[in-house]
């Protein structure tokens, strides 16, 4: 194939000229698809994907004949390329070979020792092999014996074989060598031995990069005054069109008269044929001439793309673009040099004026298509597409973006059609092959697409961004290894790309090494720091946050807790849409005392903005109040997040199941199902236990939910959510104040819907929706205590989100509707209450990114409640007077955070915000739930206005070693509430101080080190019979130790000491003090299932049976289980 095609599909002038124009490009050619025609033969062995040029085969006794793609070759047939062509072939024991010019195959007549084997005469050969069986290249000189590699072999004087990617043995006679990734076998000149050489194996196909399109041969046409050169150009550009490639260059070369515009059409050939170093010579020349200077310099600005120098392909579109501002292809060029410094603004512009320059050239549309995909601005890249199909609607090029628009639409049946049709016309697009091996994964056919994913790599080898697709798809067949060495050449191929280290770090993670997953995501995200956000799959969104989040997801792995929270908050810095940033603090929140609305508001926050996933939550992660202490329910928070790199259609389950003991047992499961634009899931919780009391501490808990996700635009989509919560528990008393309290039951029956809405109107505005009603019936029997609430929430959001700063706005409106009767009739006190309230809410964030080691955010929100309570109160039967007077609520609340790194290793948080507990249903909003890292949505009463002051310093001298230190303090002024005495008893303070280390002693073993202090001041000294707490003080401190054995098993060694102080008062008035200490040693172990099936894990809890109980910080639950607990849990996927 060339880069000179049929003009009149590309370029269409407003002129009476019948010669209209010519592109230059690489090595696209319009050829017969590969829409292949039964095989000759019944075993046949190999047939043709791609030509460039001329490829001839010979059966026995028969004469050369020219190949097309589609055609077979059979046992004894002969293939040879001409020179300066290329060609691309499919064995039939799944390799791929492409073949260099002068290259003579021959394939035998029957196998060799139950083998598939080649003889390469002459020539230079790459080989992409997943084969499971032997496969042998032989030449004259030297041989190859694979078993699933990556290779290129030469059959020359100075034969070699070099190795991409795996291993294999090479012989030469009696002489044999093994050789690894990155070396290549060579025959010794003076003894002709073998010699291993350690060479950059990656320049080793640099004759079979692909060149992207950019110049039109008509610019050369017009500008020449020659008769006879404007006659070989024609003369060219009609070679071109009749697929003979090889033949124009030849015809080029041949020319006595070697002028500028000759020299460079060839130049644009041998680009489009792999050979740079001597395309490079001419271009070099040719940058002096005073006419054409601007479009070598154009080709000049591709090849430095091409080899990874971003730089230098900028410094040369520059130079193109000052000497002809005019020239469309050098606004191109300058688009290409842009993208591959990932400044995507930058290289969209350039393009855009390329279509100004030339509104008739469909290059520069679907080059302005494709950046629009990038930046997720789809109905301009909708509306690009249309303008270059009303050009040319069955032009290859045009068809290939036609497919990757119906693909962000999710019309797969039409993407595969497109993708195949432009394949029809030439199929030696690797980009086009990509689009329909995404297609093909995207409708669940994975082994299909994954196969059309090594044919673009084979036809285009160098090019990182195919390797890490290439990657996934393995990774997505559960190949890891193959996976692993896909991304380890992308990141060889383009050592400035941070996705493929990305790729390895989660690659690392889901094969027990969290401590090398950690240094390769940090890794990933060094790289991210010095290269725009643009990740190689554009259908994924805000990469740098991505890797903050699988960072984090790897520091939860070894037990680096406070790091996983920071990871967290660097992920919504960077972009406050990410839906896994999101996820990983609401994920972390479940495990912290006092954060349960915090949790379940950063969970609706990651579904309103993760886009079509098969990957729901489990059932019991949006609610609230469940008591349930941390690590024992059925499943654990963020395992198996990222069991898949592709959404695929189909159906989908995963269970989670405990059992421990105190009769203790529960499981979630979820089933899900992905077709096209909707996705369905249906999910179901339960969790019971005996208690660590028994009656007074027995629970039973069960939730389902459904969920319904539609995608209505590649930027728009709506959630449809139903939940149902019945619940039975005791209310819980502090045994150490209360050692004969009475069992207090209590019901509870709640059912949620939920609406949501997103859209990204594009790279910069964002909007979400969430409407949530929710019913709840409360029923506590031991106090005759019966409510009724019906609550109401509407919130918007939009989000504005620049390069240097951001900003969110919003606001929302509650209504609520409640009930509660105190007594029965005849009881000596009863109380019967209605409340209407109604709470309006408006928010402002400003996130402003000064530099990387400065960050300000800067904030207002204002809330407007008005409650109208109705109370009436008897005693013995005796109505008594009481006030119903509407009660208002209007404040400011003013947040400030700074975030400072002095050094990249020291980063200083500081904040001071005030907040008001708005009384929502579910508990969950779509309003910033931290300011720089600090949590602002306590579990405190309703209507409390919080304070907060915190400071906090992280100090990372190595991915090996974290330290840091954090201060809260919180003033929350409550509600007066019924029957308290003093006006100025509605003060509480808390305060809460931490110091953590972290530390990696090797890959396989970490330790976690912390030390934390909670003083809780309610200063409110209310008495009652079973004493009422006013105050505690508590100090933990936790020592982990995490080892990681192989791929499968892992252990944890947990010490907790624990002391905490009470304080109560009783009825009598005297106030007391009751001191409880623990000591608890965890253990556990766990089995990871091979191929991401999921793990089982046996514990020990509280090994040495203490029986003290330390009080959470809600005051409403144990912190630690105060007795002995044995479980085992199983997480499944499917």
């Amino acid at each position: 194939m060339g880069v000179l095609l049929r003009d009149h599909l590309l370029f269409r002038k407003r002129s009476s000229r019948s010669f209209t124009g010519v592109v230059f490009w690489g090595f696209l050619f319009l050829l017969p698809g590969p829409a292949f025609a039964s095989p000759p033969c019944s075993q046949w062995m190999g047939k043709v994907i791609a030509v460039d040029g001329t490829l001839e085969l010979s059966h026995p006794n028969q004469s050369w004949s020219r190949l097309q793609a589609g055609q077979y070759v059979c046992p004894g047939d002969v293939l040879r390329t001409g020179i300066n062509s290329r060609a691309s072939i499919y064995l039939s024991n799944n390799t791929y070979m492409r073949l260099n010019q002068v290259t003579l195959v021959h394939f035998p007549d029957s196998p060799k020792n139950e083998s598939f084997w080649i003889q390469l005469q002459s020539g230079i050969a790459h080989f992409l092999s997943r084969i499971t069986h032997r496969f042998e290249v032989e030449t004259p000189y030297v041989n190859a014996m694979v078993e699933g590699t990556e290779f290129v072999v030469s059959a020359s004087q100075q034969g070699s074989v070099t190795v991409i990617e795996g291993r294999l043995l090479t012989s030469a006679g009696s002489r044999q060598l093994s050789i690894g990734q990155g070396e290549m076998a060579q025959i010794s000149p003076s003894d002709k031995s073998l010699q291993a050489i350690r060479i950059d194996s990656t320049q080793s196909v640099d004759w079979a990069v692909y060149f992207p399109p950019l110049i039109t041969l008509e610019e050369l046409i017009s500008k020449s005054s020659d008769d006879r050169e404007q006659s070989i150009l024609r003369q060219s550009y009609d070679l071109i069109n009749s697929r003979e490639t090889d033949a124009a260059l030849s015809l080029l070369e041949a020319q006595p008269d070697q002028s500028p515009a000759i020299r460079l059409t060839r130049a644009a050939i041998q680009l489009s044929l792999g050979q740079s170093e001597e395309a490079e010579s001419s271009l070099i020349a040719l940058q002096n001439d005073p006419e054409l200077a601007p479009q070598a310099l154009s080709l000049q600005a591709i090849l430095e793309v091409i080899r990874s120098q971003p730089d230098a392909a900028l410094d040369a579109a520059r130079s193109a673009s000052r000497l002809a501002p005019e020239s469309a292809a050098a606004h191109l060029a300058m688009s290409y040099a842009w993208q591959a410094k990932l400044q995507l603004e930058n290289a969209t512009t350039s393009a855009e004026q390329a279509t100004v320059m030339a509104p008739d050239n469909i290059l520069g549309w679907t080059r302005l298509a494709e950046l629009y995909l990038s930046s997720a601005s789809y109905g301009k890249a909708r509306h690009a597409t249309e303008q270059a199909q009303a050009l040319a609607p069955h032009h290859p090029l045009v068809l290939t973006m036609a497919g990757y628009v119906a693909l962000f639409d999710l019309d797969l049946s039409q993407s595969k059609q497109l993708f195949q049709q432009a394949l029809e016309k030439d199929p030696g697009n690797p980009s086009t092959w990509l689009g329909l091996g995404l297609a093909l994964l995207r409708s669940g056919d994975t082994e299909q697409g994954r196969h059309h994913l090594e044919i673009a790599v084979s036809l285009s080898p160098n090019q990182s961004l195919l390797r890490s697709y290439l990657g996934r798809s393995y990774f997505e067949e559960k190949r890891g290894s193959d996976a692993e060495e896909q991304w380890q050449l992308a990141e060889k191929f383009d050592p400035n790309d941070p996705t493929p280290m990305f790729y390895l770090g989660i690659h690392k993670l889901f094969n027990n090494d969290p401590v090398g997953a950690i240094e390769d995501l940090q890794h990933s995200k060094s790289l991210n720091e010095h290269r725009a956000i643009y990740r190689s799959d554009g259908l994924l969104q805000s990469d740098a946050a991505s890797r903050s989040a699988a960072l984090a997801r790897a520091y939860d792995e070894v037990g680096y807790d406070q790091a996983v929270l920071l990871e967290g908050w660097k992920a919504l810095r960077q972009d406050p849409a990410s839906p896994d940033g999101h996820r990983l603090l609401a994920d972390r929140y479940a495990t912290l005392p006092n954060h349960e609305a915090a949790r379940a508001s950063e969970l609706l926050q990651a579904q309103l903005w993760q886009p079509l996933s098969v990957y729901p939550f489990q059932p019991q992660l949006s609610e609230t109040g469940l008591s349930v202490i941390e690590g024992l329910g059925p499943s654990l928070p963020g395992h198996n997040e990222y069991h898949s790199l592709f959404s695929q259609n189909g159906l989908y389950a995963w269970v989670n199941g405990i059992a421990g003991s105190d009769d203790t047992w529960g499981n979630d499961a979820v089933i899900s199902a992905l077709e096209g634009p909707l996705a369905i899931s249906l999910g179901q919780y339960h969790y019971q236990t005996d208690g660590f009391r028994g009656q007074d501490t027995e629970q039973e808990q069960d939730i389902y939910n459904g969920l319904l996700q539609w995608q209505v635009l590649p930027s728009t989509s709506i959630q449809l959510e139903a939940r149902k919560l019945d619940s039975e528990d005791q209310i819980y008393t502090l045994k150490s104040i209360a050692p004969d309290a009475d069992i207090k039951p209590r019901e509870i029956n709640e059912e949620t819907y939920r609406l949501g809405f997103r859209s990204r109107l594009n790279q910069q505005h964002s909007i979400i929706f969430s409407a949530i009603s929710q019913n709840r019936d409360d029923n506590q029997s031991a106090s005759s205590t019966v409510t009724n609430r019906t609550q109401k929430t509407i919130e918007v959001q939009h989000l504005y989100n620049q390069e240097d700063f951001y900003l969110q706005t919003g606001l929302g409106n509650s209504e609520i509707e409640g009930d509660a009767k105190i007594g029965n009739p005849g009881d000596y006190f009863q109380l019967e209450e209605t409340e209407d309230l109604t709470h309006k809410h408006f928010y402002t964030y400003l996130g402003y990114r000064f530099s990387e080691q400065l960050f300000l955010l800067l904030g207002a929100a204002y809330d407007n409640q008005e409650t109208t309570p109705q109370q009436t109160i008897k005693f013995y039967d005796i109505p008594l007077p009481t006030e119903n007077a509407p009660d208002k609520l209007s404040e400011w609340s003013p947040k400030f955070g700074l975030e400072y790194s002095p050094v990249n290793e020291i980063t200083m948080r500081l904040a001071a915000f005030k907040t008001i507990k708005r009384d929502i249903a579910a508990d969950q909003t779509i309003e910033p739930v931290q300011v720089v890292g600090f949590n602002q949505v306590y579990d405190d009463i309703n209507s409390a206005e919080v304070k907060v002051y915190a400071v906090g310093l992280d100090y990372v001298p190595d991915s090996g070693n974290h330290l840091g230190l954090e201060s809260i303090f919180r003033k929350v002024n409550t509600p007066i509430e019924a029957f308290q005495e003093e006006p100025d008893q509605n003060q509480r303070e808390f305060n809460y101080h931490r110091i953590y280390f972290y530390h990696s002693f090797s890959d396989r073993m970490t330790m976690d080190l912390g030390h934390e202090f909670e003083d809780i001041d309610l200063v409110d000294k209310q008495f009652t019979a079973n004493g009422n707490i006013y105050r505690t003080k508590t100090f933990i401190t936790p020592v982990g130790v995490n080892y990681y054995l192989h791929q499968t098993l892992y252990g944890r060694i947990e010490s907790i000491y624990a002391d905490q102080t009470v304080d109560a008062s009783f009825f009598s008035d005297d106030q007391r003090e009751f001191r409880e200490h623990l000591w608890n040693l965890n253990l556990q172990i766990g089995f990871r299932f091979p191929k991401r099936l999921g793990e089982l894990q046996l514990g020990i809890n509280n090994l040495t049976d203490e029986d003290n109980e330390i009080i959470n910080s809600e005051l409403d639950y144990p912190r630690f289980y105060p007795k002995r607990f044995l479980y085992s849990r199983i997480q499944l996927s499917f």
